[in-house]
């Protein structure tokens, strides 16, 4: 009864480690060649390989498996637990590529140096609510790229080259030079009196504070156990807790919303309103897409922790 448990040990051990055979072709049915790798290689191992043997760089390749056209995507993934076997693999060219950490950079960099100089440019004596608003984007942005640089871990190395634009569009044109023109140029004094300036002002920080809590705690559920390994970093993920989190899935949005709708009243101009709307929308899509994920990833299920049912996306009660 020994001899035969261990022979069907060996067996699995064997299936699971067997060489998976892909034919490789283009999107319109161009042979590119044959690929063998093991099943207990990664989907980044595979791209390597295709690289070698296409000359396509890895990080331009999109895999899409078989008849269903199955979407190999995610790198850090074993490829047996794909369920793939020999067959057709599709290869299809991304285009350009840039780096997260690089579109993240560059993106903040816009509103960091167009925002001061259009507040230098408009010249005149300033009113305090003026000097205030400059100060505070600043702090704002420098913030932003601090996180860029040492705090956020990005869960794909890049995007495409051109879908960074809408990125910039939104950064560089919508703040960095509506806002700024707006309130340096053409903005008009609300009349707030110094106690209710300096309140919004302290909430602003306030926010702003619990948003950066909010981003090294995350840092932290990514790092935990992983310290050296970044791939394993970019998979890896846990359940959040404290500083909003109990209530939403994702209060480091929240208290970016609240920030910029804080900085809106403050200077009170339409396109600082506009600049808060569209953030907040596009950080809600964002919230509910990671909400969805939280509550697949976290089931309860094989030894998985369960997530807490309560907790909405991103508006604790409402969404």
């Amino acid at each position: 009864e020994m001899c035969i448990r261990d022979r069907s040990t060996w067996g699995i051990k064997f299936f699971m480690s067997k060489n998976i055979n892909f034919s490789l072709c283009s999107p319109s049915g161009r042979q590119l060649g044959d690929v063998s790798i093991s099943a207990d290689a990664t989907i980044g191992d595979l791209k390597k390989e295709i690289q070698k043997k296409t000359g396509l760089n890895r990080y331009r390749q999109k895999l899409l498996y078989g008849d269903k056209q199955t979407a190999l995507d995610k790198d850090d993934t074993v490829l047996s637990e794909y369920q793939v076997s020999d067959g057709q693999l599709k290869v299809k060219d991304l285009g350009p590529q840039v780096s997260w950490r690089t579109v993240f950079i560059i993106e903040y960099a816009g509103p960091l140096v167009i925002y001061p100089i259009l507040y230098l440019l408009s010249g005149g004596d300033k009113h305090p609510i003026q000097n205030i608003a400059c100060l505070l984007a600043v702090f704002h942005y420098l913030k932003r790229e601090y996180e860029s640089i040492f705090v956020h871990i990005f869960s794909k190395d890049t995007m495409p080259f051109w879908g960074q634009m809408k990125n910039h569009v939104h950064y560089w044109f919508l703040f960095g030079f509506a806002v700024g023109i707006e309130v340096n140029f053409f903005w008009q004094d609300p009349g707030y009196s110094q106690l209710f300036v300096y309140s919004l002002v302290g909430l602003f920080l306030m926010f702003e504070f619990l948003n950066q809590i909010c981003h090294v705690t995350l840092r932290k559920l990514r790092t935990a156990g992983n310290k050296e390994d970044d791939s394993n970093q970019r998979s890896n993920r846990g359940i959040p807790f404290g500083w909003g989190f109990d209530q939403v899935s994702c209060a480091n949005y929240l208290w970016e919303s609240l920030s910029w709708a804080v900085f809106a009243i403050l200077v009170r101009a339409w396109t600082a309103y506009i600049f808060w709307i569209v953030s907040t929308v596009t950080m809600t899509l964002w919230a509910l897409k990671k909400h969805r994920r939280y509550f697949k990833e976290f089931d309860g299920k094989d030894g998985r922790p369960k997530y807490p049912r309560n907790r909405k996306a991103m508006f604790p009660y409402i969404i």
